[in-house]
């Protein structure tokens, strides 16, 4: 895709693809995110009259950690202190740019179907398949989204988020090839389309069953439709 079609956040988009390399797992700081950016583009991302020496911290700020950013929309995860790893949502919306890579595809095909293991394989989640009852108690589902009474309210938005982006990345993902499954790397089916389905059920009802409990964690928490 030509430069000039692309936005800003694209832009950064592509800075944290190449600060990975692809891998959802490899963390990077802000200031290589930056830095990268910079170099990909000085015009968009260098300090306003010193465009070709310095990079401008600011422009990256608003597009990763502000309220409209790109840890909000799921595709950043963040993994520390001005630290973040590319979610698999974020790796896909990265690929769109550049679909004409190969081996960019190959890396989104594993990196979906290992985070979407993860979640679908979850004891909790198998046992709710069993009896829709369970989890009875607010660990079962702290268990499944990773979060626990302390857990920062940011931290409890972003875990219940990537569930759900990561999940709905892999049915869009489906429907992109044409399949209702995903497949393992050496091309087992890992899912398909109804056990994802199922999942975000699995989600939604977790998020209502105990939305008293996810709003002592984060009063600003809200089930949205």
């Amino acid at each position: 895709m030509p430069k000039e079609t692309l936005s800003i956040r694209d832009k950064v988009l592509l800075a944290a693809l190449r600060c990975c390399g692809g891998n959802t797992e490899q963390p990077f700081t802000a200031e290589q995110l930056i830095v990268t950016a910079w170099e990909m583009d000085r015009s968009a991302f260098g300090l306003r009259g010193f465009e070709d020496k310095f990079p401008d911290s600011n422009r990256l700020y608003t597009n990763t950690d502000g309220k409209d950013g790109l840890v909000a929309k799921g595709h950043f995860v963040k993994a520390g202190e001005r630290m973040f790893r590319l979610s698999p949502a974020g790796l896909a919306a990265a690929t769109a740019l550049s679909p004409e890579s190969a081996e960019g595809q190959l890396k989104l095909e594993r990196e979906l179907a290992s985070q979407v293991n993860k979640i679908v394989s979850h004891p909790v989640f198998q046992d709710w398949l069993k009896d829709q009852t369970k989890p009875s108690r607010f660990h079962g589902a702290g268990h499944f989204w990773g979060i626990a009474p302390g857990t920062p309210p940011r931290v409890v938005r972003d875990r219940l988020k990537q569930v759900e982006v990561t999940l709905m990345v892999a049915l869009e993902h489906m429907s992109q090839r044409g399949t209702n499954q995903l497949f393992e790397e050496r091309g087992k089916p890992l899912c398909d389309r109804r056990d994802i389905e199922r999942c975000l059920e699995f989600h939604s009802t977790l998020m209502k069953r105990f939305e008293r409990e996810l709003r002592v964690l984060d009063p600003d928490f809200q089930i949205t439709d």
